[in-house]
């Protein structure tokens, strides 16, 4: 069913229907040990990337695929406009010194290049505004429709 109100909604629906995205997000798998940002298998074309997503507002806990995928696309497209490593860990609250996240981080740009590659250009579609505000098409998602 469409949701004629918010078209970025519907964009992100045929997102998942069209790459067959699958999202499975651990509970106890965080990075640099870091409560919430969670360890993350998300599977699109029949390739799985296994990538962390900071999940500050436990959108997680909500269960929906197509905000489940919102999140994704938001850490993705963070990292990419983020100009580099010092930055990243500073605005994500992680330890620049833990190997684990220096290695994860280098990882990262070859990870984005090929789900770039398959989505094609990753645009969370919903404004940071609305997300951190909770209004328009994320209130709508965070509250079931």
């Amino acid at each position: 069913m469409e949701d004629l109100n918010y078209p970025e909604i519907n964009t992100l629906k045929e997102m998942i229907r069209k790459h067959n995205i699958k999202i499975s997000v651990s509970q106890k798998k965080f990075l640099g040990n870091k409560e919430g940002f969670h360890a993350v298998s998300f599977t699109l074309g029949g390739k799985t990337f296994e990538i962390y997503a900071d999940d500050e507002l436990s959108d997680f806990d909500i269960k929906d695929p197509i905000l489940d995928l919102l999140v994704v696309l938001r850490e993705l497209a963070y990292y990419k406009n983020c100009y580099d490593y010092d930055l990243w860990c500073s605005e994500q609250m992680l330890d620049l010194k833990d190997i684990t996240v220096l290695s994860y981080y280098r990882s990262l740009g070859g990870i984005y290049r090929e789900i770039e590659h398959i989505l094609g250009k990753i645009d969370p579609l919903i404004s940071d505004w609305d997300f951190e505000m909770n209004i328009g098409a994320i209130r709508f998602l965070r509250t079931g429709g």
